[in-house]
């Protein structure tokens, strides 16, 4: 049994109601994100204009900070649609947006206009670079090396 505990109170859950309780966990906080979407509220600012990306970009470039810290908050939505798109055992939802936020400030950090791309199509690929790849299946699976076969 796993003990949950809260101020004042003990719960005991059974280890094998864990994954049950994960999903439902999941499904509740994808609902509730449906609903924000519907709704039309969400948690995160609205993507900028283009015109209005460009002069946060200009001002970012001749060093202002609130630009910079502009562009980060109005490209959040972008890290939260990236990360969703991927399941990576040993990471949940919450770890792969930090992750993918490490990757939009990179990508705030060192994008160039000149090279004629948008910043959120930027963004996007420093942004599925950062987050790590789930392992890949080769062989049969066996750690110990079971699929190799000696020759004979």
């Amino acid at each position: 049994m796993l003990e949950k505990t809260s101020p004042g109170k003990h719960i005991l859950i059974p280890k094998e109601a864990m994954p049950m309780l994960e999903m439902l966990w999941f499904t509740l906080q994808e609902c509730l994100f449906f609903l924000g979407y519907v709704t039309g509220r969400s948690e995160f600012p609205q993507a900028l204009t283009r015109a209005e990306e460009a002069e946060y970009v200009r001002r970012m470039a001749e060093g202002d900070e609130a630009a910079r810290k502009e562009l980060i908050t109005h490209n959040l939505r972008l890290v939260s649609h990236i990360a969703r798109k991927y399941q990576v055992p040993g990471y949940g939802q919450d770890d792969l947006i930090s992750i993918g936020v490490i990757g939009l400030i990179k990508a705030v950090n060192s994008f160039k206009p000149a090279a004629g791309t948008s910043l959120g199509t930027y963004a996007a690929r420093c942004i599925e670079n950062a987050i790590p790849s789930p392992p890949r299946q080769t062989g049969c699976g066996n750690p110990c090396g079971g699929c190799r076969r000696a020759a004979g």
